[in-house]
């Protein structure tokens, strides 16, 4: 059963339209369950559509009613409107690979690049910035723990506290991380914050579930899977 979940729906579409499928919204909550939608799909005898290099999504972009009760208050605190995360990772995450994984989940993700632009009279707006500019790259610390007692808890709380203070929505990052390395013989622990202009709480499962597939591809050295360009 695909179809009672919005946010399992959405995934199932994102992926059906990586793969050439003509799957809308609207066929999973009608059809319901996969046995329905093949059937539906086979009827129609679809063609795979050849592969289409999507343009990059930059520039101007329209506010949202909270984004737009957030950008009137100019608050002044306004950096450290975050929400944020601990993954704890089936294995050990290797830095570098990771690193590069999360670019291509920036580069996938256009609201992930958004800043707060403000014009002479310091009215603000939204402007999506392009994946190779400086201020798209992510932070992501790494913490070597090997040799490190005690609990991971309070480890962290400090890098949450440094990392949070280095968001920023004007300028960027918008999105930082800290990994928490203690050695082969132990899984990996991962802190991520971003501001809340960038995500918001049924946005989390996306983000990560995209976030382990690109860590797959370039651990395999696969050709990174296209997504739509959806705003997230």
């Amino acid at each position: 059963d695909v179809g009672g979940g919005w946010l399992t729906s959405r995934t199932v579409v994102a992926g059906a339209a990586a793969g050439g499928l003509p799957v809308a919204m609207r066929d999973l909550l009608e059809l319901r369950t996969i046995e329905r939608l093949a059937a539906r799909l086979a009827a129609s005898a679809p063609t795979r559509r050849p592969t289409v290099t999507e343009p990059e999504l930059v520039g101007p972009c329209p506010t949202l009613p909270i984004q737009r009760w957030f950008l009137d208050r100019d608050l002044a605190d306004a950096a450290h409107f975050n929400q944020a995360f601990v993954v704890r990772a089936a294995a050990r995450l290797d830095p570098a690979r990771l690193e590069r994984a999360l670019a291509r989940v920036i580069a996938d993700h256009p609201a992930l690049r958004t800043r707060i632009r403000r014009d002479v009279h310091g009215a603000a707006s939204l402007r999506i910035m392009p994946a190779a500019d400086p201020s798209s790259t992510a932070i992501l610390e790494v913490i070597d723990a090997t040799n490190v007692g005690g609990d991971d808890e309070p480890i962290l709380l400090a890098a949450a506290a440094r990392l949070t203070a280095r968001i920023d929505p004007e300028r960027g990052p918008m999105i930082a991380a800290a990994l928490l390395d203690r050695g082969p013989a132990h899984t990996s622990k991962l802190w991520v914050g971003i501001h809340h202009l960038g995500i918001d709480g049924v946005s989390w499962r996306v983000l990560l579930e995209a976030w382990g597939d690109a860590y797959d591809e370039v651990y395999y050295l696969r050709e990174p899977r296209k997504v739509p360009l959806v705003m997230s």
